[in-house]
């Protein structure tokens, strides 16, 4: 497949502005999932907002195949690895600093100096609690930035090994990363979202998450970004199959989700899957 030229990246661009709904979607999910007790009650029904929004954390796995898909798409013509700092760093820092600041002056001081600084350079408060959390931070939802940066880190590190093949070389670093820490450290590697490296040494912070398999949703969405180049050059009833298939599959896994209760958990065996089905349609 030949490298799409700048126009052609911008017309991508355009007809993947359907990406940026889909955030607003998943964002409101997640919203809505956090005030779910709110809702309860409501009506009568002792469990209203459970039953309506329990699945809401949904919109976590979905930020992030996106955010893998985005980073592949956007990294596609610009080699350079200074933009790609840049760009990352006053895409999140600047607000979410101010957010750090102004949470650290109205929680009464239940913070110290020492929870402010661990929470500014997205590092968990414990790193021996359970994942994907480990710990929260000062601001409690932040836990997925922790996430983000370490994807855009290792990112970096393949766009520097090699610009062409950086989408390979970043998906075999994590899955091999997950795969040899949580065998090292646990009785094996799973694809749930809850599984990471026991570690408990001084790198525990940086090493508990990144091989906590939750990660592998970016490696998905960066997988998506490659399968749609593909499919770009196919004849078009071989996208409309694949269309109709993944439909299939969301249906299919939303009855097992919400219908069932099984794989309702995040990870690339539980929500994941559906969110993949849901960003690839």
């Amino acid at each position: 497949i030949s490298i799409k030229t700048k126009p052609e990246v911008e017309e991508v661009g355009q007809k993947f502005v359907s990406l940026q709904y889909l955030r607003a979607f998943a964002a409101i999910f997640v919203v809505l999932f956090h005030f779910r007790n709110s809702y309860n009650g409501l009506f009568g029904i002792r469990d209203f907002g459970d039953i309506l929004f329990q699945h809401g954390k949904m919109g976590v796995d979905i930020f992030f195949i996106i955010s893998g898909f985005i980073i592949a798409m956007s990294t596609e013509n610009n080699s350079s690895k200074l933009s790609y700092v840049v760009k990352r760093i006053f895409r999140i820092w600047p607000v979410y600093i101010l957010a750090c600041v102004t949470m650290f002056y109205i929680s009464g001081g239940k913070f110290n100096a020492g929870d402010f600084l661990k929470a500014i350079f997205f590092i968990p408060f414990d790193a021996q609690s359970s994942a994907p959390q480990f710990g929260y931070s000062l601001i409690a939802v932040a836990w997925t930035l922790t996430y983000e940066v370490l994807f855009y880190i290792v990112f970096l590190l393949a766009m520097l090994i090699s610009h062409k093949h950086r989408n390979i070389i970043c998906v075999m670093l994590m899955l091999s990363f997950c795969m040899l820490t949580q065998s090292l450290t646990t009785d094996g590697f799973s694809f749930g979202g809850y599984s990471y490296a026991r570690y408990s040494g001084s790198l525990a912070s940086i090493i508990n998450p990144l091989s906590c398999s939750i990660v592998l949703e970016f490696c998905l969405g960066v997988a998506i970004y490659e399968l749609i180049r593909i499919l770009d050059a196919i004849e078009p009833p071989a996208t409309i199959a694949m269309l109709l298939l993944t439909i299939i599959g969301v249906i299919v896994l939303s009855y097992k989700i919400i219908y069932n209760g099984q794989m309702a958990f995040h990870g690339l065996v539980g929500y994941g899957s559906l969110s993949a089905m849901i960003v690839m349609s």
